[in-house]
């Protein structure tokens, strides 16, 4: 997902009136998400990304304890209400 434009509405929701230590999650959860996307699924676009691909990306975070998978999912599903 295009850096730059991830990292700027990133910046404005991550930013949106919360404390400093859950603004730090959310940088690094969608940052993480921007970078699985890119790798993983050749998304570029904030635009672009589907529903397969966020079924997807949830699949990938198996590896994780069931409450830093909901973590992480609820990141995503906040942003992209957002």
């Amino acid at each position: 997902v295009q850096h730059e434009r991830t990292s700027d509405h990133g910046e404005l929701f991550a930013t949106n009136q919360v404390s400093p230590d859950t603004e730090r999650c959310y940088r690094y959860q969608l940052r993480s998400f921007a970078r699985w996307m890119e790798a993983e699924r050749d998304v570029t676009e904030l635009e672009s990304v589907t529903t397969v691909d966020l079924l997807a990306y949830k699949q990938s975070l198996a590896h994780l304890s069931p409450t830093t998978q909901k973590r992480f999912i609820a990141t995503i599903r906040s942003f992209f209400k957002w």
